[in-house]
C-alpha cells in the first residue's frame, strides 16, 4: 500500500468515528433534553409550592405557588410582593417574615433539623404549610430551594384533637365521679383528679389496688376486675370504712376495653355516701309513718271487728238465753237444744272468720308472691264489705284479670283498704243520694291496671294535687290523720314500683293504681 491509499484509509476511519461521535453525542443531547422536559413537567404538576430563590428574588417557581397567590406570572406576582413571606400570618408555632432577626429562609437553612411551619390565607381560609428549604447549585450558582406543604387538613385534625383532649379533660376535672383505666395486671394507667382525691394521693398512676387499700378490700377489687374481664361488664356497691373510721359507701361500674395488644378495664366509681345516708335516715322515717298508718289502720280494723261481731255475739247471746230459760221452766227438749247449740256454733265460726280475714291483712309479708290482683282486693273487700254494707253503700265490680304479677300482696292489700275506707269516709260526709264505689281490675301489656271511683262529689281541685302529701287530710280531725293516701301512694310506687294517681271524675274522684307484672328486677337491682 503506498502512502496516498495510507491517507485514504485514515481519512476514512476520522469520518466514521467524527459520525460515531457526533450520533453519540446528539443522542446525549436529546437525552438530556427529554430529561429535563421530564423534570419540568414534575415540576409544574407538583401539588405542593415550589421556589426557587437566587439569594435576592424569587428566580423560579411552579403553577401551585401562582395558583395559591392568584396570579397568572410570576413576573405579576413580583411586581407586586417582594416574598412570600407578605402573606405569612402571626400564629402560635407558625414562623414570621423575621425570625430570631434573621428573614424567614435564612432561619430555615440554618436549622434543617427542626420542622418549620407557617400560615398564609386562601380565600378567608387559613392554610397551613410545612416548610423545607435547600441550598442547591445551579449554573455554577448558589440557590435555594423551597418547599412548601400543604397540612391544612393534619393541622385541623391535630387541632380538634387537642380540643376534644382539652375538653375530655375538663369533663373529667368537674365530673362528680372517680374515673380510672387499669390494665390486665390491675396497674392504674388513667385517674382523673377526683379519682386521686378519693384516694387522698397527688397521682394514683402506675399504682395498684394492693397499694392504696387494705388487704382484704383490695382482694374483693381484683375479684371485681376478674368478673369484668370474664363477662365484659360488672356493677356493685360496696361499702367500707375509711382510715378516719368513716363509712364511705360507693357504686362501681366496671367495663372491659378491648384492644389488640392487650385489654384495660375502665371504672367509674361513685361516692354515694351521702345519698346512701339520706335514703336509710328517709326509710326510717317511712317506717315510723307507716308503723303510725298500720296503728290508725288497727284501730279502724278494731273498730269494724266490734261492729261486726256485735250481731253474732247478740245471737249467740240470745241462743243461750232461750236454752237457760228452758231449763228454769223445765221444757229443754234435745230438738231445742240441739237447734240452739247448732245456731251458736254458726255464730261462733262467723266470728272466726272476721278473725281470719283481719289477721291476713297484719300478717308480715317478707318475699314477694304471685297473686291475681283480684284474689287480693277480694281479700281487701272481705274485710271491708260489711261495713260498707252497713252503711247502705254499693259496689259495682268489673274485674276481668287472669294475669297473675309478682308482688307484696299484704301491702297491696292495705292499699286497697285505706282507698276504700276514704270512699266511704267521704260518701258518709257528703251524703250523695246512690251511695257508690265502682272498682275495675283489667290486664294490661305491662302488668294489671285497677280504679276506684266513688260518686262523692270529688275533691276541690286547689287541694287535688296535696292529697298524698303526709299529714294532709280533707277529713275532720277526729276522722283522719293524713296518713292513708300517702302511706298508699309510698307503698305502690316505692315498694311496688307501680303509680298512684287520682283525677276527678263526674260526680266523684276516681283514683288508679297501675301495677308491674314482677318486682323482682326491681328489688335486686335497689
Amino acid at each position: 500500500m503506498n502512502n496516498l491509499d495510507l491517507i485514504l484509509v485514515l481519512l476514512s476511519i476520522i469520518i466514521i468515528v467524527s459520525l460515531l461521535v457526533r450520533s453519540i453525542y446528539k443522542k446525549q443531547i436529546e437525552k438530556i433534553d427529554g430529561s429535563e422536559k421530564y423534570l419540568q413537567n414534575v415540576f409544574d404538576v407538583m401539588p405542593n409550592i415550589i421556589i426557587i430563590n437566587n439569594g435576592h428574588e424569587i428566580d423560579k417557581t411552579n403553577p401551585a405557588m401562582l395558583e395559591f397567590f392568584g396570579y397568572k406570572r410570576l413576573e405579576d406576582f413580583k411586581n407586586e410582593h417582594s416574598c412570600v413571606s407578605d402573606f405569612f400570618l402571626v400564629e402560635e408555632e407558625c414562623l414570621g417574615a423575621v425570625v430570631n432577626s434573621a428573614t424567614w429562609l435564612e432561619y430555615i437553612l440554618n436549622s434543617q433539623e427542626k420542622l418549620h411551619n407557617v400560615c398564609m390565607k386562601k380565600g378567608g381560609k387559613k392554610h397551613y404549610f410545612l416548610v423545607s428549604a435547600e441550598f442547591m447549585s445551579v449554573d455554577e450558582k448558589e440557590r435555594s430551594l423551597v418547599l412548601f406543604t400543604d397540612i391544612s387538613e393534619q393541622k385541623e385534625l391535630e387541632m380538634q384533637l387537642t380540643n376534644a383532649k382539652l375538653e375530655f379533660d375538663l369533663f373529667m376535672h368537674f365530673i362528680p365521679a372517680n374515673i380510672l383505666i387499669k390494665d390486665e395486671e390491675g396497674k392504674i394507667v388513667y385517674a382523673n383528679d377526683s379519682a386521686n382525691k378519693f384516694f387522698n394521693q397527688e397521682s394514683i398512676i402506675g399504682k395498684s389496688a394492693k397499694e392504696l387499700l387494705p388487704f382484704n378490700i383490695a382482694n374483693k377489687v381484683q375479684e371485681f376486675d376478674e368478673k369484668v374481664l370474664r363477662d365484659g361488664k360488672f356493677e356493685e356497691i360496696s361499702e367500707f370504712y375509711n382510715v378516719q373510721d368513716a363509712l364511705i359507701v360507693v357504686r362501681t361500674l366496671g367495663f372491659k376495653i378491648e384492644r389488640q395488644e392487650s385489654n384495660q378495664i375502665g371504672l367509674v366509681i361513685l361516692d354515694i355516701t351521702q345519698s346512701y345516708l339520706d335514703k336509710k335516715e328517709l326509710k326510717n322515717k317511712e317506717e315510723i309513718i307507716i308503723a303510725q298508718s298500720r296503728l290508725a289502720a288497727m284501730g279502724e280494723m278494731i273498730s269494724m271487728i266490734a261492729h261486726q261481731w256485735r250481731q253474732p255475739i247478740s245471737v249467740i247471746a240470745m241462743d243461750a238465753n232461750n236454752i237457760l230459760a228452758d231449763i228454769e221452766l223445765e221444757m229443754l227438749d234435745e230438738e231445742t237444744l240441739k237447734s240452739g247449740s247448732l245456731d251458736i256454733l254458726q255464730q261462733t265460726q262467723e266470728l272466726s272468720k272476721t278473725i281470719d280475714d283481719f289477721r291476713n291483712f297484719f300478717k308480715p309479708e317478707q318475699n314477694a308472691v304471685s297473686v291475681f290482683v283480684e284474689d287480693v282486693f277480694k281479700d281487701a273487700f272481705s274485710v271491708m264489705g260489711k261495713s260498707l254494707q252497713n252503711n247502705s253503700i254499693s259496689v259495682d265490680m268489673d274485674i276481668k284479670n287472669g294475669t297473675e304479677i309478682i308482688t307484696f300482696s299484704r301491702e297491696l292489700m292495705q292499699v286497697f283498704i285505706n282507698i276504700l275506707q276514704n270512699a266511704k269516709d267521704a260518701l258518709l260526709e257528703k251524703k250523695p243520694k246512690d251511695k257508690k264505689i265502682s272498682i275495675t281490675i283489667r290486664d294490661n301489656k305491662n302488668g294489671v291496671s285497677i280504679k276506684i271511683c266513688d260518686n262523692a262529689g270529688g275533691i276541690k281541685e286547689d287541694i287535688l294535687g296535696k292529697i298524698f302529701d303526709p299529714y294532709f287530710s280533707t277529713k275532720s280531725e277526729k276522722n283522719g290523720t293524713g296518713l292513708g293516701l300517702y302511706m298508699s301512694k309510698t307503698i305502690i310506687e316505692r315498694h311496688l314500683y307501680g303509680t298512684l294517681t287520682a283525677e276527678n271524675i263526674e260526680n266523684g274522684v276516681c283514683f288508679e293504681i297501675q301495677l308491674p307484672k314482677t318486682i323482682q328486677n326491681r328489688i335486686a337491682n335497689d
